[in-house]
């Protein structure tokens, strides 16, 4: 099986090998990158939304900080 011009070898079922420097792995680590942004920005959006929401329930908590260790 070929894609691209380079031959597949699948291993595993559904697992296909893509070499480094093709259109297609370039494509692929492109997707990843962005999807680990979002990831990222969602992350630090809810933690916003989770201080803001302790700030309105408990005024005095002003200025405390979240951190995340995952």
């Amino acid at each position: 099986m070929t894609a691209g011009g380079f031959p597949i070898r699948r291993m595993i079922k559904k697992l296909v090998y893509a070499p480094l420097g093709t259109q297609e792995a370039n494509d692929y680590l492109d997707d990843m990158a962005i999807g680990a942004n979002f990831a990222t920005v969602n992350h630090l959006l809810i933690n916003a939304l989770v201080l803001e929401a302790f700030q309105s329930v408990l005024q005095k908590w002003k200025g405390i900080w979240f951190t995340s260790f995952a």
